[in-house]
């Protein structure tokens, strides 16, 4: 199972949840998908949209998979989260720098992103 991470879940944002992240999966390498990022507060939000440029982020391999119980946590949409959730956990298809693809969670952004900043660099650590 992997896990496509494009925010403060990535090694270089260093957040603390990274840490977590990293007890319980493999760093795959590097990875984009096709969307639009917006900065929402001081965290991104990503819309899919294969239409659109690429995102990149890291890719990861869950070696214990319950612990997307803990990221949907930290994203706010665990089951004591009420709705409407902020973000939400979807699978697809991304593609490693290197052309290799792989099915992976992706946390979405799931509210509107009117009034918000797009990140055009596609690169939240590379925002302006």
């Amino acid at each position: 199972m992997h896990l496509f991470v494009y925010g403060t879940l990535r090694r270089a944002a260093g957040h603390p949840m990274h840490a977590s992240l990293r007890a319980v999966a493999n760093l795959v390498g590097e990875a984009r998908v096709r969307g639009r990022l917006y900065m929402i507060e001081q965290y991104p939000g990503l819309v899919l949209d294969e239409a659109a440029a690429w995102v990149v982020g890291e890719l990861y391999r869950l070696r214990d998979p319950t612990v997307l119980a803990d990221l949907d946590e930290y994203e706010g949409i665990s089951p004591d989260d009420q709705p409407p959730h902020e973000y939400r956990r979807v699978r697809r298809l991304v593609q490693l720098l290197d052309g290799g693809e792989h099915a992976a969670w992706i946390y979405e952004y799931d509210w509107s992103t009117e009034g918000r900043a797009r990140i055009h660099s596609g690169d939240f650590l590379r925002r302006q």
